[in-house]
């Protein structure tokens, strides 16, 4: 675990949110105030997941999310999701953003109360038989019934990134009546894209970062990579991600990306 994602897990708690953190084996070192739980005590994964399985454990993070969510009633959170500010919403409110299009929502924060149809239909996508969900493209539906057709059995694992995820969710958020909840992109996805490395360039202005109604700014798993590979696994002085260290009293040079 590197110092981003202990700025992630430390903005939280400042902000007086408790963080459960969920994995396959204990930190040596867990931040004070951090409850750590095996994610096998919660659900097994449907398929096989592990080192080097990127695709799968994807997928099972999606299902793992909304099985928390309808379980223990909690807000998930992605790592790389910064808390700007407490998320003060009232307790039964659904929590989502539009991400890339205002019919399309992230799910890197995530709550939806127990009376959503969405929760209780996405689930049972997961541990279906050759699923062929019907907001595919009609050439990806007819891929996927010619393979079921030739008796090859799938599940959504196999199908294409982002289908269990983002798109699974907005699509039943639209068929449920439930996207009329969701907050502007800018409070959990706003601010600049990540590709153009906003958090480990020199001189960014802190507005253009820290969007205007935004309660979290949104990493991206790609600002580790341009981290390690870049900056050495630590956070240039000047940039943003230095700012988050001494803002939450952060070493990064005890836990730099590896």
């Amino acid at each position: 675990m590197s110092f981003i994602e202990e700025i992630v897990m430390k903005s939280y708690l400042d902000a007086g949110h408790r963080f459960l953190l969920f994995g396959d084996e204990r930190p040596a070192e867990l931040m004070p105030g951090v409850e750590y739980f095996d994610y096998r005590e919660v659900v097994e994964a449907p398929f096989a997941i592990g080192p080097g399985a990127y695709h799968n454990n994807g997928v099972f993070s999606d299902l793992f999310r909304l099985i928390l969510i309808r379980d223990l009633g909690v807000t998930w959170v992605d790592m790389d999701a910064y808390c700007l500010r407490a998320f003060d919403f009232p307790a039964d409110q659904p929590l989502f953003a539009t991400e890339l299009s205002d019919d399309q929502v992230g799910n890197g924060v995530l709550y939806l109360p127990p009376s959503s149809p969405t929760l209780h239909e996405a689930i049972p996508y997961f541990y279906m038989d050759n699923p062929i969900p019907p907001f595919l493209p009609p050439e990806d539906r007819q891929a996927l019934m010619a393979r079921r057709d030739r008796g090859e059995r799938f599940g959504i694992e196999r199908l294409k990134w982002a289908v269990s995820g983002p798109y699974l969710l907005s699509y039943l958020l639209i068929k449920n009546d439930e996207m009329r909840h969701a907050l502007p992109r800018a409070a959990f996805y706003g601010g600049m894209r990540s590709r153009r490395r906003p958090f480990s360039r020199l001189g960014v202005p802190l507005a253009r970062i820290e969007a205007e109604g935004a309660y979290s700014v949104h990493f991206y798993g790609r600002t580790r990579r341009f981290v390690r590979d870049e900056n050495g696994g630590l956070p240039p002085e000047g940039s943003y991600l230095r700012l988050l260290c001494a803002r939450h009293g952060i070493d990064p040079n005890r836990a730099p990306v590896v």
